[in-house]
């Protein structure tokens, strides 16, 4: 938003965005990124502190409090996106979920030297790097004619055999829409024992 200038008054008039600041983040720095859930603004930082205040010596208070607090969200998600068909867990952040993840598949698969992987080069950095990182994992990168082709899809799963595949519905980078429940179902049919990881925050 821009500055206003009133002649009037001789000067220029603050803006809407600098009220919200001054009033809400009276901060010299601030994140607004969702994605690691930005700073709080001054109303919710008062009352987080406010609900905690009374437990913040009493370490077994707040195990219960947050406990409660996942109960209310887990309802409220099954609220939003009500489903018979999945069970709807809250987790960690991303790059801390594939981390676990990264160690919970080397110890599913502790028999093989070398873990196969199906991922394209639009996925999130916190979602694959963790596996790109591990010794055990081997990533291979499907192409742009193999992300637009099912036959060239089909042909790479063949070729590679993937254990697990790591794929976005819609891309982070630049919001392409992928072929997901194709890209499961030839899976299905030629690799059957690959563990599918989708990534649908982007979707939601």
């Amino acid at each position: 938003m821009n500055r206003q200038h009133t002649p009037e008054m001789g000067h220029f008039a603050e803006s809407d965005w600098e009220q919200l600041q001054r009033t809400y983040f009276p901060l010299s720095r601030y994140n607004l990124n969702p994605g690691t859930l930005g700073t709080p603004s001054r109303t919710i930082h008062n009352t987080v502190q406010e609900q905690i205040h009374g437990v913040k010596g009493y370490p077994l208070g707040l195990y219960q409090a947050g406990r409660e607090a996942l109960k209310q969200s887990r309802a409220l998600a099954h609220k939003i996106w009500p489903t018979t068909t999945h069970d709807l867990a809250i987790g960690p952040p991303m790059t801390t979920a594939a981390n676990v993840w990264t160690h919970a598949f080397s110890s599913h698969w502790h028999s093989k030297s070398s873990i196969k992987v199906l991922s394209t080069h639009h996925e999130h950095y916190g979602c694959l790097s963790s596996f790109a990182n591990h010794p055990r994992y081997e990533i291979a990168y499907l192409t742009e004619a193999e992300i637009q082709s099912e036959a060239a899809f089909c042909k790479r799963v063949q070729q590679e055999a993937p254990d697990l595949a790591i794929f976005s519905h819609i891309t982070y980078n630049c919001g392409d829409v992928f072929p997901v429940g194709a890209w499961d179902a030839i899976l299905q049919t030629h690799q059957p024992n690959c563990v599918i990881v989708l990534d649908i925050a982007h979707s939601i």
